[in-house]
């Protein structure tokens, strides 16, 4: 029972919030409790007394003729025209009085949209605002439309009168269409204010929406969804914008009664085409959607032309289409993306949302201006806003799931990247200018420097007694001590450049010193390495170190789908000479008499001369010399 019983609840509140501002009866309002007023304003709805063809702007003048009619506010006066065989183009007087306010007190009213389509307010007598120009002769009368607030007195005896004048010369429908909300003015005016407010906190929120769409659309313009969702967005706030509250007349003062309208015409037929095209880029996978586009656009570009061209008196009798067009294209999206939940697409189901939250909004303001059954309160600009935070939900999930694909991928990379250095340095692609590998790695990419450059070979010595050792355990033997070398290397500001069977190539690109303290350090380690293997018993690690200093050539080469690096020159042979005769003589650094000249002096007692020695491809000896560490 308790399930149900909310919901009837529910309604039954709905219902009271609805009606309970109904309280104007046959012209008079007699206020039950003027301090309510104070807090919160009425609606000044119900019957209003109508005089037909005249123009009474004084009390007296009312009091001395009675009413011709009485009609309900909100309302139009069409239906009490007709039955009075009088056009709906006429001037007409409203007048409602209302009792038991406070006496010589401040009250305030405000109306959301003036009454159509030019209007004179009095109160007590007193012409308070005019909107338009009132005539008689409507061929004298001008057209206004805008929202207004207007404060006013009750006189000693806590009463009010209200009178509106109001013309209609150019429009299907005249009277006062909107509810007049009234209270005391400090409460009024706070009210008047949070609702212009709302409209445009609406209407911006929507135009960063479309805004946002449109550089989504200028970053990819292939996906032209996003350019025509920004596009009907656009429209829906400039319907915000210019119907309803038209707050851009209040903005922009003196906006002519026709473009506003007009504008009003071409956002009711420009949204569906827009919102059609929209669908028809995001899911090509539906069917028909050329011919939907089609019959939609045509129909819109019909109404559309009409709209615009013709004059307004003739433009707003295509009101009914344009709202049963943009109606019955809502309808049938809806029909169509039921049908594409089917693809199970996360995009299905948004769309589907925002159709049936546009659908159901359209249907509200279609019984609340046509049928005037419920509380003269537009639903369509709530539920934009609705459908904006909706929106910027949806687009903030998508973000945040483009950024956690973003940052796996970006993992993705930095592992690659990783492993790419593991075969071509880092220092070697910071000499060749490479600071993006998808990008600037290339065929033929070469650099010319000067440095220094260490070739240096491992062979195992065996002794008397020690153990006999397999290849994979050489092989683990190599590999650990070349670890430890790498960083020995490193911290002597080089880099491995390659490794070759059982040695490596290092180079040095700063001070040819480098690479004396490195293979000094080396030297050293593996004598360490060899007295813990002696004492196991295994076999021993000799090494022979080659080293130079000279011009090279940095580069890549190879072809474009597989490239290596690669260091070309006479330097680079002439250091592995040297390095093999280290090795054939089993001395473990011989260096060039280039790399001796560029060492300083203090360290020159280390140079061993082994005098002009002849290696393999040379034509000319080399002065070599052994450092001994």
């Amino acid at each position: 029972m308790c399930r149900v019983r909310i919901p009837l609840l529910a309604v039954l509140f709905l219902c009271l919030t609805c009606f309970a501002h109904s309280q104007v009866k046959y012209g008079t309002l007699s206020v039950k409790d003027n301090r309510r007023l104070g807090h919160r304003p009425m609606y000044l709805s119900g019957t209003w007394q109508l005089y037909i063809d005249k123009m009474l702007p004084t009390v007296e003048d009312v009091w001395i003729q009675p009413p011709d009619a009485y009609i309900t506010v909100p309302g139009t006066w069409d239906a009490v025209l007709h039955k009075h065989k009088h056009s709906v183009r006429a001037v007409c007087t409203y007048r409602m009085y209302i009792t038991k306010l406070k006496p010589s007190c401040k009250y305030a009213f405000y109306m959301k949209d003036s009454p159509r389509t030019a209007a004179n307010i009095y109160c007590n007598g007193e012409l308070v605002k005019s909107i338009g120009t009132v005539r008689e002769d409507l061929t004298k009368a001008k057209a206004g439309r805008q929202p207004f607030y207007e404060e006013v007195f009750s006189d000693t005896e806590g009463n009010l009168e209200l009178i509106f004048q109001v013309s209609n010369h150019n429009y299907r429908k005249g009277g006062m269409t909107d509810a007049v909300r009234f209270g005391e003015a400090e409460c009024v005016y706070k009210e008047f204010c949070r609702v212009v407010g709302e409209r445009l906190y609406f209407c911006a929120n929507l135009f960063v929406l479309a805004l946002y769409n449109f550089m989504l659309f200028l970053m990819n313009k292939k996906n032209k969804a996003t350019w025509f969702f920004a596009l009907f967005v656009l429209t829906i706030a400039l319907r915000i914008f210019v119907a309803d509250c038209p707050i851009s007349a209040m903005i922009i003062p003196g906006v002519p009664f026709t473009v506003l309208y007009k504008v009003e015409y071409f956002t009711l037929w420009a949204s569906p085409s827009f919102f059609v095209l929209f669908c028809r880029g995001e899911f090509p996978q539906f069917r028909y959607w050329k011919a939907v586009f089609r019959v939609v656009g045509t129909i819109g570009a019909v109404l559309g032309i009409c709209t615009t061209l013709l004059p307004i008196q003739i433009a707003n009798l295509f009101v009914q289409g344009l709202l049963l067009y943009s109606f019955c294209t809502m309808v049938f999206l809806l029909i169509v993306v039921l049908q594409g939940l089917r693809y199970r697409s996360r995009k299905v189901v948004i769309l589907l949302v925002d159709i049936i939250i546009l659908l159901v909004a359209g249907t509200a303001d279609i019984i609340i201006t046509e049928i005037r059954i419920i509380s003269p309160i537009m639903v369509m600009p709530y539920a934009m806003m609705l459908f904006a935070i909706f929106q910027f939900v949806c687009i903030s999930l998508e973000q945040s799931r483009m950024f956690a694909r973003h940052k796996a991928l970006v993992a993705e990379l930095e592992e690659l990247n990783e492993a790419c250095v593991r075969f071509v340095p880092r220092e070697f692609l910071r000499l060749l200018n490479v600071k993006n590998l998808l990008n600037d790695v290339h065929l033929g990419n070469h650099v010319d420097v000067e440095m220094s450059i260490v070739f240096s070979q491992m062979s195992f010595e065996f002794y008397e007694g020690c153990q006999e050792i397999d290849e994979e355990e050489k092989t683990q033997t190599l590999s650990r001590f070349f670890h430890r070398v790498s960083l020995q290397i490193v911290d002597c500001r080089g880099f491995v450049s390659k490794f070759i069977s059982q040695g490596f190539m290092a180079l040095f690109p700063n001070n040819p010193e480098d690479a004396i303290e490195c293979c000094e350090n080396i030297v050293r380690a593996l004598d360490e390495v060899n007295k813990e293997r002696k004492a196991e018993g295994k076999c021993l690690l000799r090494i022979g170190i080659g080293v130079h200093y000279g011009k090279m050539i940095l580069g890549m080469i190879g072809e474009e789908h597989r490239l290596d690096d690669t260091v070309i020159s006479d330097t680079v042979n002439t250091a592995s000479r040297i390095e093999s005769y280290a090795e054939k003589q089993k001395l473990s650094v011989v260096v060039s008499e280039t790399i001796v000249s560029k060492t300083s002096a203090a360290d020159k007692d280390r140079y061993y001369p082994l005098g002009e020695i002849r290696v393999k491809g040379k034509a000319m000896p080399l002065l070599l010399s052994e450092y001994r560490v």
